[in-house]
């Protein structure tokens, strides 16, 4: 005779088992798409003056500058899917001085609202032969560069072609994720929050409008690739030219006229072990009003 008490108690420690492993599996999952933050040094920096990219007011359009780096909020980004430079809500990119243009060179760099346009869309490329120096490059060739030299207090950040300059390098240095900031993002004038429950289901709503239906709908996780902590990345398509020499090559491997070579890093600022592909996870579905 079949002892049933037994095969449920096996059954049960299955479905245990069962339950434990899924668990772990979802904690991987999500400690892997954990948000990263950032500051980012220039490479013309000395030891007796380092400079950072700076936010110097937290408004839409500010246009970034470098400042003496001093470990404040003002110069931390978050790298959203690897894809969004991001920073109180709003995404860096090109400020564009032709109507209906997407930025070019020259044009300055600043906080934009986060539509998910290519023109805010990153990649951090590693130098040729500097490793721990970074290019912050767009889909279009276009990288971040300190505007003039000598460098100095506020001095403005713009566009210019990516060709491994000192005024594109920078070092980045991985910071804690700032304590308490709400995840929110600016678009068309509005903020909006994740709410895993809303009126239209789980999605990015108008701050505080999840249950008022017929009001403030943005879209579903992904939607403009924005990144909701724990949820897998949606990464920005991001386009790679002829001179980057294919898709598995992250490096900017100018070998025209542009091409200024080596860039030499300064003891002081040489940055080792700061990459982390699998950082801490944030924890829980935080909801934001």
């Amino acid at each position: 005779m079949i002892d049933l008490r037994n095969v449920f108690c096996r059954l049960a420690n299955v479905f245990a088992l069962a339950a434990g492993l899924a668990g772990a599996v979802l904690s991987l999952a999500t400690a892997s798409h954990a948000q990263d933050v950032y500051t980012f040094k220039s490479v013309l920096s000395t030891p007796s003056a380092s400079w950072c990219i700076t936010v110097p007011a937290n408004d839409q359009n500010t246009h970034l500058i470098v400042a003496g780096c001093d470990g404040q909020p003002h110069q931390a980004f978050a790298y959203d899917n690897n894809s969004a430079l991001t920073a109180g809500g709003y995404c860096v990119g090109g400020v564009s001085g032709k109507a209906n243009q997407p930025p070019s060179a020259g044009d300055p760099v600043a906080m934009t609202d986060c539509s998910g346009s290519d023109d805010r869309a990153w990649e951090l490329q590693p130098f040729k032969d500097q490793p721990d120096v970074f290019a912050i490059a767009n889909p279009d060739s276009l990288c971040v560069t300190v505007e003039n030299t000598p460098i100095q207090p506020n001095t403005a950040l713009v566009l210019a072609q990516c060709a491994e300059l000192p005024t594109q390098g920078w070092v980045r240095s991985k910071v804690a994720a700032i304590a308490g900031q709400e995840e929110f993002y600016w678009y068309g004038g509005h903020r909006y929050c994740w709410y895993d429950a809303g009126w239209h289901g789980g999605g990015w709503y108008w701050c505080g409008e999840n249950l008022h239906r017929g009001i403030g709908w943005g879209g579903p996780i992904g939607w403009h690739w924005w990144h909701h902590h724990g949820h897998p990345w949606h990464v920005h398509p991001f386009p790679h030219h002829p001179h980057n020499h294919g898709p598995h090559d992250h490096g900017l491997h100018n070998h025209g006229p542009h091409n200024h070579g080596h860039v030499q890093v300064p003891a002081h600022l040489q940055v080792h072990g700061n990459v982390h592909h699998n950082p801490a996870p944030h924890g829980g579905h935080p909801h934001h009003h």
